[in-house]
């Protein structure tokens, strides 16, 4: 599904469409593109609409944890490269049948097979507008 964002009302709609028609209990969202283009603002948003936590950037660690229905476990690794053993000592403890995951800066790939896994893609237009593309992996 494709979307275009001109503004942050744009967003915040995007967000609900993509909670929508994408998103279940338990899933795993990776989101991709340019710093700046709304990733952090997008899962943000996503987060308060699932479990009413306000999160901050994720940048200042590396996972972010806000308990609730569902609990929510939002990752940044633009600092840090991504790992396999860092996923299992770091991240993995943390999830339940009632988890819903944010991966920002890690290419998507299935992590759980019974799991629903989304990719985001945010990139520049032309038009000074944001091109959202989200779609299931598995």
């Amino acid at each position: 599904m494709n979307f275009i964002s001109r503004d942050l009302y744009d967003i915040e709609t995007i967000a609900i469409s993509i909670l929508n028609q994408f998103i279940t209990v338990p899933s795993i969202i990776f989101l991709n593109g340019p710093m700046g283009i709304g990733k952090t603002t997008l899962a943000s948003l996503m987060i308060k609409k699932l479990n009413g936590h306000e999160s901050s950037s994720s940048s200042y660690g590396i996972v972010n944890i806000y308990p609730g229905k569902p609990s929510i476990i939002h990752c940044d690794f633009y600092r840090t490269n991504w790992s396999e053993d860092f996923y299992e000592s770091e991240i993995s403890p943390h999830l339940t049948n009632n988890s819903v995951l944010f991966i920002e800066w890690v290419k998507p790939h299935i992590l759980d097979t019974f799991v629903n896994t989304i990719s985001i893609e945010l990139s520049p237009d032309k038009q000074n507008t944001r091109r959202i593309k989200a779609c299931l992996c598995n």
